[in-house]
């Protein structure tokens, strides 16, 4: 998770060694310099592939296992997984989505 967002702090903290990452400032910013160049920033969510990110920072939304770690390399197929019975990953969902939307609005 290189994006800050107000909802989930933890993931930018956790996502990487590199401490580097993009600050609403930063998204307003690109923005601008789009629309000037007549570019639509349309991001994107991938999952599961950031999903070991988001446990490290947030394990209580896992199914099983509370500790997690993100890998040195990112090579590889990860097991951990986003438990759907728990109402709070879809809350943390929710966040993320919510916060996403609002720092890139258009019709997409």
């Amino acid at each position: 998770w290189r994006l800050f967002l107000r909802s989930r702090p933890k993931l930018v903290k956790s996502s990487m060694a590199s401490p580097e990452s993009y600050s609403e400032d930063d998204v307003q910013q690109v923005l601008s310099f789009a629309r000037e160049h007549f570019v639509t920033v349309i991001p994107v969510i991938e999952t599961p592939g950031h999903i070991l990110a988001a446990l490290a920072a947030y394990p209580e939304l896992a199914c099983k296992g509370k500790h997690f770690e993100m890998p040195k390399q990112r090579v590889g197929t990860y097991t951990d997984i986003l438990c759907v019975g728990k109402a709070t990953t879809f809350e943390f969902a929710k966040d993320v989505f919510t916060d996403v939307a609002r720092l890139f609005p258009s019709r997409w």
